[in-house]
């Protein structure tokens, strides 16, 4: 990549079964390394194609080959044309499809926080039967809630669950919360909460979903990180502005008399009732 260039960073990283890794951020580097099976080139800025700043990306890479053969696919994402997105975490399955979500307003949809999924195999069809050309290509993307949604993280259970974690504006939490939620409603006044959703992997739709935040007018919460263990229970962690007020259960540190974030661990089952958060300055 050229020096002449900010390069960017890299928001998420991921390993499929064969050892392959995977990785996703943005760049503002236009000449950034691209293959020629790669989904999208310069991408598009307001609707036209006018240079390559700020522009999300994710890659595969191969570590079993050499030098810049490693490099199995590589391109650039910003849906049909967007303005200000940017990818914030990645996921792959165990068929090696990938998942990808973040924030951006889109020129088609009314959306912000999106979920999409790409399919690299070979076999020309997404595993929701869409055909691809030449085998890489989008399945799906997906935008939720209406807007001003901040999805964050994404993660898979080893039953092949599909999580996403991140933190909403009071306005937006009608497309996360789903029947029996741990968290019904949004709580405090002009912060945000944190949210957690289990989505169907083959739409990138909601499946069940929960808020979690504070009991005050000035509690707040957002989440950073998704992961979930062999047993099908989902862990969220983040931060809180609302230390003395943030929900409880089984925490190992409690009574923080504190206004300023400290951070947070929650944890859930697979249908998002709680079974605990915890909490650490």
């Amino acid at each position: 990549m050229s020096p002449n260039y900010q390069d960017g960073f890299v928001t998420g990283i991921a390993l499929d079964n064969s050892g392959n890794v995977y990785a996703a951020g943005n760049t503002n580097n236009p000449l950034f390394p691209l293959t020629p099976n790669a989904y999208q080139t310069c991408p598009y800025n307001s609707g036209s194609i006018t240079g390559c700043a700020d522009s999300p990306f994710f890659l595969q890479l191969n570590p079993s080959l050499p030098g810049a053969a490693a490099l199995v696919y590589s391109s650039f994402f910003i849906g049909a044309g967007t303005a200000g997105m940017s990818v914030s975490g990645l996921a792959v399955d165990a068929a090696g499809i990938v998942y990808l979500t973040g924030t951006g307003g889109s020129i088609t949809s009314a959306g912000w926080g999106f979920v999409a999924k790409f399919d690299l195999t070979t076999d020309g069809l997404c595993t929701n039967g869409m055909p691809l050309a030449a085998g890489n290509g989008l399945c799906y993307l997906n935008y939720w809630p209406p807007n001003l949604a901040y999805p964050q993280a994404l993660a898979f259970d080893a039953a092949g669950k599909l999580y996403v974690a991140g933190f909403v504006e009071e306005s937006s939490n009608g497309g996360i919360l789903t029947a029996g939620a741990y968290q019904t409603g949004f709580s405090g006044d002009g912060y945000y909460n944190a949210f957690v959703c289990r989505l169907d992997p083959a739409t990138g739709n909601v499946l069940y979903g929960t808020l979690l935040g504070g009991s005050s007018p000035d509690a707040g919460a957002s989440a950073f990180s998704v992961g979930a263990d062999s047993a099908g229970n989902v862990y969220v962690a983040g931060e809180t502005n609302s230390a003395a007020l943030f929900p409880l259960q089984n925490p190992i540190q409690s009574g923080i008399p504190t206004t300023q974030p400290v951070m947070f661990v929650s944890s859930f089952n697979s249908t998002l009732r709680v079974q605990g958060p915890r909490k650490r300055r």
